[in-house]
């Protein structure tokens, strides 16, 4: 699936029903956004359909009744089910994309106070998850292909201190703290509103601690002479700052964004044809 644009955001919003999905489910996460209005958007697409017309196929009350008036007299009230588990059915998407797909679809729904059934898309089933546990080997080989001192320090950041990409991308100087420690020489507390969930409901006393160790704080000091790229930065600055501005929305100084980027093409100048390799040599 495609990466999120402004347009894809604007199209979004367009629809009352597409605000509504992007106030109640999107707002407090920017993953959360990228990959539900993506996907809706793929949705309406090959369906040839807006959101507010996929409402219709879930009428509610009011909606009902209108039709009646117009003289629609057969109206199937699982409508939307039916199209939905057909399109799971019929449409060729990986098996990953599938959950995701059919996740974003019942929330949108949801979202406008039409929940689907329960059991549609019971019949799809998770795919096993990858294995993705690189060993120091793997790492050494990676950094290996790194293009920059902020991308190696990003490998070993993630092998020290694993987080979601979600919290990586908000992470700042000042949430690194110095230890009287040669081996851990920093650790790292983030509170619950940077963690998924951003400390509502059941993940309120949500807590991260983090430790990094004495080889990643190597690379860090070698990535931390942003000025020789022209990059100045404060104790509030982004951990993960962007080297220059790109099409995918980062201006040079700003926060880091892709950061699966940063893995892909190392992994495959690393690991070649070994796609399991390759599969462990993607942190994100």
């Amino acid at each position: 699936m495609s990466r999120l644009t402004d347009s894809d955001k604007a199209w979004l919003l367009s629809f009352e029903s597409g605000r509504n999905f992007y106030n109640e489910k999107m707002k407090n996460s920017g993953i959360t956004e990228k990959v539900y209005t993506r996907c809706l958007k793929k949705f309406c697409d090959d369906l040839g359909k807006t959101p507010d017309e996929l409402l219709l196929l879930k009428p509610n009350v009011v909606e009902v009744a209108i039709m009646i008036q117009k003289g629609k007299t057969t109206i199937n009230p699982n409508e939307a089910d039916s199209v939905l588990t057909n399109y799971l059915a019929n449409y060729e998407i990986t098996q990953s994309n599938k959950i995701v797909m059919l996740t974003t679809v019942k929330s949108f729904y949801s979202a406008n106070l039409r929940d689907l059934a329960k059991v549609t898309g019971k019949s799809i089933d998770a795919p096993e998850r990858k294995q993705r546990s690189p060993s120091v080997d793997h790492c050494v080989k990676l950094e290996s292909r790194m293009p920059n001192a902020r991308n190696a320090f990003l490998l070993w950041f993630l092998e020290s201190c694993p987080v979601r990409v979600g919290t990586l991308e908000e992470l700042t100087w000042k949430d690194l703290k110095p230890l009287n420690d040669a081996q851990v020489p920093y650790w790292i507390y983030v509170k619950a509103d940077r963690l998924k969930g951003h400390g509502k409901g059941r993940y309120k006393k949500a807590r991260h601690i983090g430790f990094l160790h004495s080889y990643t704080v190597e690379k860090m000091k070698e990535y931390r002479e942003l000025k020789q790229m022209g990059i100045s930065y404060n104790e509030d600055s982004p951990i993960f700052m962007s080297y220059r501005s790109n099409p995918n929305g980062a201006c040079k100084g700003s926060k880091m964004v892709n950061f699966n980027d940063a893995f892909t093409d190392a992994s495959i100048l690393a690991f070649g044809d070994d796609i399991q390799a390759r599969g462990v040599g993607s942190f994100l």
